[in-house]
């Protein structure tokens, strides 16, 4: 199901089914990210509180046994295979994943295959690992290939033959029942980091010291270290701030992510991003219009919650319409944090400042900014 269409709530009705049907006791929500652990727990008692107990695991350890649902993150039952210490494979009778092409990789899997109940997986990306792979020759490097791709291969691990999902729900559909809006594209790519994507790569016609004539290529690895100069980031900034939706209630700029290549290059973003919006709004910031939410950063998880809807306090609260709850900061440059499952309907804008080379990646990046919100608060 794209971004935006319920997945949460889909999820809510089938729990339902199955408890109040007696085909399960328990179900276990699991999830990748601590943030989606929040955000999973008020949905589900939202939905189901006058039915149902929900609880976070890691608060309730001693206590988990009395609720019917149960969330916690991959990552705190992977711990030192925690899960197997703590679980039997029959505690849980329905095991729901959250972002299912992600908590099937690596070691997730493992959690999510010890327990014998009926599983259910959500995502907006299935991944399709065997689609275009023609590995048919029996060498064992085909075969790990093969065995490596079956692994990961969403449908095949939820038994959807064909590639085709037990369900399916489009952007498209979305958008055409009115539930989502497409993004519009402004495209502000230059000459050099186009051709610096490129398979060829960046070509630089130069004389050595011997006076022959020379051409360097540069490719995409090298495309902050050598390309992003001041002048290249502050022109991002710059058309980024130009073209950005505006608040209709403040008339500021509106709600953003901003997706940067690395930690250094989010450093380089916040601080442009912040000089420029000083000069468009003289004395209003003071430095907490950009802010940089990555792994580096000391509280990040929480700057996340803070700027979503639910709460928008993001460095205190808006101040150009005094009745007015929005966050004070309005971009958040990030690298990898925010670009699966992070739900906040007003954000606006989606500055893509670095070269995205997964399909999956882009599809999540987009569905951020595709949710509707009618401003009326």
């Amino acid at each position: 199901m794209a971004t935006g269409t319920g997945k949460t709530l889909t999820a809510a009705a089938v729990i339902k089914l199955f408890l109040k049907s007696q085909n399960a006791s328990r179900a276990l929500f699991l999830v990748d990210r601590l943030e989606l652990e929040e955000q999973a727990r008020k949905n589900l008692i939202a939905y189901l509180s006058n039915d149902f107990t929900t609880m976070v695991y890691k608060e309730d350890r001693d206590d988990w046994r009395r609720a019917e649902i149960v969330v916690t993150t991959v990552q705190s039952l992977l711990f030192d295979n925690k899960y197997q210490r703590l679980f039997s494979p029959t505690d849980f009778d329905l095991v729901i994943s959250d972002e299912a092409h992600r908590s099937i990789g690596g070691n997730a899997r493992a959690v999510f295959e010890y327990f014998v109940g009926y599983k259910l997986g959500l995502t907006a990306t299935p991944k399709d690992y065997l689609k275009r792979f023609k590995g048919s020759s029996p060498n064992a490097r085909d075969l790990r290939e093969a065995e490596r791709r079956l692994l990961l291969d969403t449908y095949r691990t939820f038994g959807c033959e064909n590639s085709q999902p037990t369900f399916r729900y489009s952007l498209l559909d979305g958008v055409k029942e009115g539930y989502l809006i497409n993004p519009t594209v402004v495209d502000a790519r230059t000459e050099i980091t186009t051709e610096l994507l490129s398979e060829r790569g960046y070509i630089v016609s130069f004389t050595d010291d011997d006076g022959e004539d020379k051409e360097e290529a540069f490719k995409q690895s090298e495309f902050e270290k050598k390309f992003f100069s001041d002048a290249t980031n502050q022109l991002f900034c710059k058309t980024f701030l130009e073209h950005a939706l505006r608040d209709p209630v403040s008339g500021e700029i509106g709600k953003s992510i901003a997706f940067a290549v690395s930690q250094n290059h989010a450093v380089k973003l916040t601080q442009i991003l912040n000089q420029i919006a000083d000069i468009m709004y003289p004395g209003k910031y003071h430095s907490d219009f950009a802010v940089q939410v990555t792994s580096q950063i000391a509280g990040t998880q929480q700057f996340t919650i803070n700027f979503s809807d639910k709460n928008n306090n993001l460095l205190g609260s808006g101040n150009f319409v005094p009745s007015y709850k929005t966050s004070r900061a309005r971009v958040c440059v990030t690298v990898g944090m925010m670009t699966t499952g992070y739900d906040c309907t007003d954000i606006l804008n989606l500055g893509l400042f670095r070269p995205i080379f997964s399909p999956t990646d882009f599809i999540q990046i987009k569905g951020r900014g595709t949710r509707k919100h009618n401003f009326l608060e």
